[in-house]
Parts: C-alpha cells; sequence; structure tokens
C-alpha cells in the first residue's frame, strides 16, 4: 500500500516533473560535487594543507568550495604557468601556491610564483599569517587598497601594490564565484 504522501509526490512529478525535481537538483548537485571536489584534493595531498591552512584562519571566513578549488588546483598542474597573479586571497591562495610547489617538486621542476593581492588588511594579514610554511617561498600576500579611477569616461579599479614585473606568460586566475573564497 502507497502511504499519501508518496501518492501525493508521484502525483506532483506527473503534473509537472521540472518543477517537483528543481529544487532537489539545485541542492543535491552542488553537494555532489563539493565531495568530489575533496575527494579529487585528497588524492592529490593538497587537502591536508587546505585543512592546515583553514585550522589557523578565523572561522568568520567562507567555507571552502571543494569542486572550485580542485578546478584552480589542476589547473595550475596541466599549465605550469611561472606567474599567477590573484586578486583577494584565501583558500584559493593555498591551493594556487600547493600546486606550484607541487610542479617545483615533479619531474617538471618549473619554478612557479603567486602574487595575491587583497584589498582588505584583515584578511590580507590573516591569510598570510595562516599560509604554512612549507608554502611561503611560492607565494606572496600583499594588501593594496582598491582605488577607483576614471580613463577615457570609463571608472575603472586600480591598484597600488601590483607587483613591477613584466610576465613573459601568466595566468590570471579570476575564477572566483564569490566575491572572496575566504
Amino acid at each position: 500500500m502507497i502511504s499519501s504522501a508518496l501518492r501525493r509526490k508521484i502525483n506532483t512529478f506527473r503534473v509537472d516533473p521540472i518543477d517537483s525535481t528543481k529544487d532537489k537538483v539545485q541542492t543535491l548537485l552542488p553537494r555532489i560535487t563539493n565531495q568530489w571536489g575533496k575527494k579529487r584534493l585528497a588524492e592529490s595531498g593538497a587537502l591536508d594543507i587546505l585543512l592546515e591552512f583553514l585550522s589557523a584562519r578565523p572561522p568568520s571566513g567562507f567555507s571552502p568550495d571543494f569542486a572550485d578549488l580542485w578546478f584552480l588546483y589542476q589547473k595550475v598542474r596541466r599549465r605550469r604557468p611561472r606567474i599567477i597573479f590573484e586578486f583577494g586571497s584565501g583558500c584559493s591562495t593555498v591551493i594556487l601556491a600547493k600546486a606550484l610547489f607541487d610542479d617545483k617538486n615533479s619531474s617538471h621542476g618549473i619554478n612557479g610564483y603567486l602574487y595575491s593581492i587583497d584589498a582588505d588588511p584583515y584578511w590580507e594579514q590573516s591569510t598570510r599569517a595562516s599560509i604554512p610554511a612549507s608554502l611561503k617561498d611560492c607565494c606572496e600576500v600583499v594588501y593594496s587598497p582598491v582605488l577607483e579611477t576614471e580613463y577615457d569616461g570609463y571608472f575603472l579599479s586600480d591598484t597600488r601594490a601590483f607587483p613591477t614585473l613584466v610576465p613573459i606568460l601568466c595566468i590570471w586566475m579570476a575564477l572566483h564565484l564569490r566575491l572572496r573564497d575566504r
């Protein structure tokens, strides 16, 4: 015998299958991809260093999106950049630095470097203090306020602490789905 709750769910699905499953997909899919990303980070050895970083950070930061972090990690490992500029520091800073560290210690031997520029002095100091010692040779976290400037009638954002260098190969990792990934 079918319960009345199950009967209602079946009837709702028959009437509107898309709307009856949309909420489930919207909540279940991010959870599944997050678990998958966490598993992949664990397999690569990046999860342990991320957890070490998170244990030293203030609890008020954003929780990590493991699927996004896995994407960043494997993208750096595949492309092997020499320089990465990141705007906004946090969990991604550690993952990017770990990927550069792993590249340096692999058979590729590429010495990449991460410049992470944060517009909030609190999070810049927090990130810098929380980065594991093994990654400090691969990255630099600096504070720079974002200044609005006008150029040719357009309003632009400007940062004063941008490193003075001319990169030959540069990958801009501006793939944060949130304003910051703390």
